[in-house]
């Protein structure tokens, strides 16, 4: 009943009307149906039906300063989504039915701009693993296909006029916010040696002075290359855990620290895009690793490569180096989900067969322990200008030690998807 009333919903809104003097307006509508090949007892359900209708809308408020908001309803057959409003600080169990995804107030100057309010923040330049990116909270009910959470603060850029420097930027984040792991009762629970689900009463960090994130960010070019390097302090946004006796867990959010550094340039008279990317992250509090992640591959489009067909080439490897194991037995990891696949390699391609048609092949293998890799396609077709339709598979084998692919190895599957996007006013 619930999942139909949700359709209702949709319909209405996203096909109804909107008023003349509206400013924001309905974006895209999404739907998604997933079937798995193998039964899981542990689960609630092996297909999922689901659905996003997405709005934006960006209005001048006065000289130099705009508004910016990304209101969203969603609903699915399972439950991932209950509640009717989300929070602004999002720590919800559940997705919420509706949804504020982004609502910030840009403010632009000669040399500093400034963005404030509930907004997407993610760094570095890579295609599979991102060491770098340490402000993402992420929404974990399906692991392949994690979506970027939006949290309360400040991101400001400012310009300076000297020589050698591009920019320099700076986050605040006052209000912690976490990531939302996945339920119990779905394939994509998280296990006890990764990281723990987050019940509903966990009491979560404090919103004070010592708990609040912050990074520093500057970017210039050298020798050929664009270049950042980074210092951020954060709280984690995945709960790890103390045992406190059987399969009873006490939740612990440690403090973080990380300094990164990612470089990317052209090279082969432009042919090439190489980018490389690293980041030491410790934890202060001795509960876990101190470990450097680092990504390095390039990108290549190649026109023609095959009659007519079009090919967009990604390759990647990244790795892991573990200087401090500071964990006891009594300790669960919580930093598993942010490094899933240590000695990897990856690589993605994307073959545009026709103007109106592509196809996508990506693949992970990972060496860690005993092999394992996760393989997805997607064959993707633009009837209109405004639908696209889309098939895939996903499969994920292999006993890799801990890894995704490894845990979820039953997890394969097809999935049909379809986007209608919506004509701006006047088309």
């Amino acid at each position: 009943m619930r999942f139909r009333w949700f359709v209702c919903v949709l319909v209405i809104a996203g096909f109804g009307p909107p008023p003349a003097a509206a400013w924001v307006r309905a974006k895209f509508f999404e739907s998604r149906f997933v079937s798995y090949l193998h039964a899981d007892p542990a689960a609630d359900g092996n297909a999922l039906m689901e659905g996003r209708l997405a709005f934006e809308g960006r209005r001048e408020m006065a000289r130099g300063v705009e508004m910016f908001v990304a209101p969203e309803v969603v609903g699915d057959q399972r439950s991932l989504s209950a509640g009717i409003l989300s929070q602004v600080h999002d720590r919800m169990a559940r997705r919420p039915n509706v949804n504020v995804a982004e609502a910030y107030l840009d403010v632009y100057g000669k040399q500093v701009d400034l963005r404030i309010g509930k907004q997407k923040i993610s760094w570095g330049n890579a295609v599979g693993l991102n060491p770098t990116d340490v402000f993402g909270a992420f929404d974990y009910a399906d692991l392949l296909d994690p979506q970027r959470l939006g949290q309360v603060g400040f991101r400001g850029y400012w310009y300076p006029k000297r020589a050698g420097v591009s920019s320099v930027e700076f986050v605040f984040l006052p209000v912690y916010s976490p990531s939302r792991a996945g339920r119990v009762n779905t394939r994509w629970r998280t296990l006890l040696d990764g990281t723990v689900p987050v019940p509903l009463d966990v009491r979560f960090p404090a919103n004070t002075a010592a708990n609040a994130g912050y990074g520093l960010r500057l970017a210039l070019p050298l020798s050929g290359w664009d270049v950042s390097a980074s210092y951020a302090r954060v709280v984690d946004d995945v709960a790890g855990g103390a045992r406190a006796g059987g399969l009873f867990v006490t939740p612990l959010f440690l403090n973080k620290r990380t300094v990164g550094l990612d470089a990317a340039r052209l090279v082969d008279e432009g042919r090439w895009e190489v980018h490389v990317e690293a980041a030491y992250t410790s934890t202060p509090s001795g509960y876990d690793d101190d470990y450097l992640l680092a990504v390095a591959g390039g990108r290549r489009s190649y026109t023609d490569f095959y009659k007519t067909w079009d090919l967009d080439l990604t390759l990647e490897w990244s790795g892991e180096h573990v200087y401090s194991t500071r964990r006891s037995p009594g300790t669960i990891l919580q930093t598993l989900v942010q490094r899933p696949a240590p000695g990897s390699v990856l690589a993605d391609a994307r073959i545009d067969l026709s103007e109106f048609t592509s196809l996508r092949i990506a693949g992970v293998y990972t060496s860690r322990g005993p092999d394992a890799f996760l393989v997805s396609t997607e064959l993707a077709w633009k009837a209109t200008d405004l639908l696209e339709l889309r098939a895939g598979f996903d499969a994920l084998s292999g006993d890799g030690g801990g890894t995704n692919a490894s845990s979820y190895e039953e997890n394969d599957r097809w999935r049909l998807e379809a986007t209608i996007h919506f004509a701006p006013p006047g088309k």
